[in-house]
């Protein structure tokens, strides 16, 4: 369910960078890579590529603790493939309080858009989604 909400999220989004750099960038969903991950979306730069990453809670320990090994592993193995990593955990996912639907939705799409501009995509700038191609 929380996958589903970050990617419909995701999706919402007109993701880019802007094109005046010379750079465009586009999402994948569903991407298995070479090592047999399968990452939830890629959204691709043209200078990196960027793994998002939704941590459940079977990514932690327990509500408020660190990461299973298997997750960390799993992280490792990514930034050393050369993939960045964008994580959205399940504890911080969820808009304060119980809020109506579309409060949720414009903060669910203000978490991302922030989460991918401190990776240099801008979320503004609309762009092809990877599966046109």
């Amino acid at each position: 369910h929380l996958e589903a909400q970050v990617l419909e999220t995701l999706r919402s989004l007109k993701v880019g960078v802007p094109a005046e750099e010379g750079k465009l960038a586009c999402v994948a969903e569903g991407v298995r890579t070479r090592a047999g991950y399968t990452i939830p979306a890629l959204v691709y730069t043209a200078t990196r590529c960027i793994a998002i990453e939704v941590d459940g809670r079977d990514s932690f320990f327990s509500p408020g603790g660190g990461l299973t090994a298997a997750a960390r592993f799993r992280r490792r193995h990514l930034l050393r493939c050369g993939y960045s990593i964008l994580s959205i955990s399940y504890s911080e996912w969820a808009a304060p309080g119980h809020a109506a639907e579309t409060v949720q939705r414009t903060w669910r799409q203000r978490h991302v858009a922030q989460a991918l501009a401190r990776h240099g995509v801008d979320a503004s700038v609309a762009v092809p989604n990877a599966s046109t191609f």
